[in-house]
């Protein structure tokens, strides 16, 4: 029992150091072909135009999606069923290569 314990103080300051268990930045091998950004740093440009439209009912969002043959992530927020019926789901374009945050037209 001494040693598991032994071994737990020895290894989770590892893990917390070298950024094993908490790191949360995606590596740059990972990132969709000729994508700038990673889906954290789209969802964060996605935010930001919502913040910036001062849009206080586009609460949070609910999924990020890469779309390949757009070379753009989709950001999509919670949206009432009235509402997608009328006029689509809340969301958001952000371009991989310029990381460009734009609205996606709602019918």
């Amino acid at each position: 029992m001494n040693s598991i314990i032994t071994i737990s103080f020895i290894l989770v300051p590892l893990f917390v150091v070298t950024g094993c268990l908490f790191n949360q930045e995606q590596p740059v091998s990972s990132l969709p072909a000729n994508c700038k950004i990673n889906e954290q740093q789209a969802l964060d440009k996605a935010n930001a135009l919502v913040a910036e439209k001062n849009l206080s009912n586009w609460e949070e969002s609910q999924a990020v999606t890469y779309q390949p043959e757009q070379a753009a992530y989709i950001i999509t927020y919670d949206t009432s069923q009235a509402e997608i019926k009328l006029l689509g789901e809340r969301s958001i374009t952000v371009n991989c290569a310029t990381g460009e945050a734009s609205f996606i037209p709602r019918d």
